[in-house]
């Protein structure tokens, strides 16, 4: 089990759209903030991974914003 939590503004909706391509927290734009960059893939990714590996990944929004990711994968046999 591996988990991953973040900070960041509250997220409203369904968080297990977020592994959508190219959908970010926002929507589908990028942010107007140049500091703050990326194009959505990062969990598009990482659901592509744990799946080719017969895993799990749940998505929880944060009570006071942010996101947290839990991986779990199958033992080895």
């Amino acid at each position: 089990m591996l988990t991953v939590t973040n900070t960041g503004p509250p997220l409203s909706g369904t968080v297990d759209r977020l592994t959508e391509p190219f959908l970010r927290g926002s929507g589908r734009l990028a942010e107007q903030d140049p500091t703050r960059r990326g194009h959505g893939l990062g969990l598009t990714i990482a659901v592509g991974i744990v799946r080719a590996h017969h895993g799990d990944l749940a998505l929880t929004a944060n009570p006071g914003g942010g996101l947290t990711v839990q991986v779990s994968l199958p033992g080895a046999a």
